[in-house]
């Protein structure tokens, strides 16, 4: 039962609002039998493209549906597996094996996504259930609905290669398991490392068209903040909530000044121009009282701030300027999203002792960091520096995040140890 559980928790959906929509869905196509509706439901949840493919899968599972008696139960776990889909795409694009091997990645993905959901629907299943049904059964739920289907041949195939039930042997649920999501797994992570190498293919390209290209002169550039300007002092005359769209046209004179289609801009050139640009005029379109309480190299620094922990934008070294405007545009509004709650604000000047116990920083997710630690990823120290945390707690918060995975002791170790010299050296250099 705890298997149960533990699916429902780490892969929640919607049963109701889905149900509801089945029903609706069901009404409106009366006339068809339950299983056409069954597939027109799935189709609009993104699941398969064909009808006449999904059909046959429902029929064959109406007599085998190991997750209860109605049609729409089986769907609903159907939805279920996609979403565990969805969580272990992300994960294999992230993994990493050595030589790039299929067969780690099908050992690593098996075990520690896999297993677990196996253990699930066998608690689900009646105890003569045969193991090659419950290959067919994985497959189809787990299967990239791009590609063609042949359902008859799968079933035929799996019946040939697994033995009729062997339902308490933890090695025939493996091989079950193993010989289900192998080809799957496999074709996905080729997928990934053909994608990476494109990736990296791709920058190499760039960095000859920059060599190349001339890049955008942008030494007498400037962004042109006056929708801002004329925003917050707009603010200040009628004292009320700010417009999303007035703060939008901000943005989007703000970028549109400084950015041109067909020219290439990087990073690192114009991302002081933008802060001091930003900070300039957010500031001196404060009231006295306002600056008073704001001092401007604290109002840079919560900008400075927010636009790096946004995006890992630094990362990019080059876009074209409209790319960089589309990538700037959400950050921008919620910056500014940000000046009028956290500074800009009458209810922070009526109570002064808001502002003082307010932080200086945007908010830093230790949510993000924690799942940096889990990947054993490249910190940012300077967050935890910001954030005031000493050695000791540095450390506590490496052990407690690196125990909740399975990764092996000595690669803990080695991180542990790597963080806490880089972090004690961030330390003395600040």
């Amino acid at each position: 039962m705890s298997e149960n559980i533990d699916i429902k928790a780490l892969y929640p959906i919607d049963e109701n609002r889905l149900s509801e929509y089945y029903l609706r869905v069901k009404k409106r196509y009366s006339e068809n039998n339950q299983f056409e509706i069954g597939a027109r439901f799935l189709i609009s949840q993104s699941i398969g493209t064909d009808k006449l493919e999904i059909i046959p899968i429902l029929e064959y599972f109406e007599k085998n549906n190991p997750f209860g008696s109605k049609i729409i139960d089986f769907i609903i776990e159907w939805i279920r597996a996609q979403s565990i889909r969805l969580e272990y795409k992300k994960y294999l694009i992230r993994a990493d094996y050595p030589e790039d091997s299929k067969d780690l990645a099908i050992d690593d993905c098996i075990s520690r996504f896999f297993v677990k959901y196996d253990k699930y629907v066998r608690n689900l299943v009646n105890s003569n259930t045969s193991d090659y049904i419950l290959a067919t059964l994985y497959f189809i739920f787990f299967f990239d609905y791009r590609s063609e289907l042949n359902f008859t041949q799968i079933v035929a195939d799996f019946k040939k290669e697994i033995p009729p039930k062997l339902f308490d042997d933890i090695s025939i649920n493996t091989y079950t398991l193993r010989l289900s999501l192998s080809k799957i797994i496999a074709k996905d992570y080729k997928g990934v490392v053909v994608s990476r190498k494109m990736e990296v293919n791709q920058r190499m390209e760039t960095q000859n068209t920059i060599k190349a290209t001339n890049k955008a002169n942008i030494r007498d550039l400037e962004f042109k903040c006056s929708l801002l300007e004329k925003t917050i002092k707009t603010y200040f005359i009628k004292k009320e909530k700010v417009d999303p769209k007035a703060i939008n046209n901000a943005t989007t004179q703000l970028l549109n000044s400084f950015f041109r289609s067909g020219e290439l801009y990087e990073f690192l050139d114009f991302f002081q121009i933008l802060i001091d640009a930003l900070t300039d005029t957010i500031y001196d379109s404060l009231i006295d009282e306002f600056k008073e309480l704001y001092h401007k190299n604290r109002l840079r620094k919560l900008i400075r701030d927010v636009l790096v922990s946004a995006k890992d934008i630094e990362e990019i070294e080059v876009l074209d300027g409209i790319a960089w405007i589309n990538d700037l545009t959400p950050i921008i509004n919620n910056l500014i999203a940000i000046i009028f709650e956290r500074v800009i604000n009458y209810d922070i000047l009526n109570n002064r002792e808001m502002l003082v116990c307010e932080e200086e920083i945007p908010k830093i997710s230790i949510e993000q960091i924690k799942r940096k630690i889990k990947q054993l990823e490249d910190l940012n120290l300077a967050d935890l520096c910001i954030l005031e945390y000493s050695v000791d707690q540095f450390r506590t918060l490496l052990e407690e995040t690196l125990n909740e995975t399975d990764i092996g002791l000595i690669n803990k170790r080695n991180y542990i140890r790597e963080k806490m010299q880089a972090f004690k050296s961030e330390l003395r250099n600040r």
